[in-house]
């Protein structure tokens, strides 16, 4: 958990038995829950931003139906 992008990555694309997030929730909202995750339970200094989110975000994610 040291990388704010790991986290960022998993919430968005969704990890082994996790699902994906990234059309349930804003840039905004996975950048909060991705501070919490980085900084309360590992002190963590680093601010996680919406604009760390849309770097990572893509358009169609993937398992995504681009028809929909």
């Amino acid at each position: 958990m040291q990388s704010k992008y790991y986290i960022i990555s998993a919430v968005i694309n969704g990890l082994r038995g996790m699902p994906s997030f990234h059309s349930m929730m804003n840039d905004q909202q996975i950048a909060a829950v991705t501070q919490y995750m980085h900084s309360d339970p590992n002190n963590f200094t680093d601010t996680v931003t919406a604009a760390n989110v849309a770097q990572l975000r893509h358009h169609f994610p993937p398992g995504a139906d681009p028809s929909e």
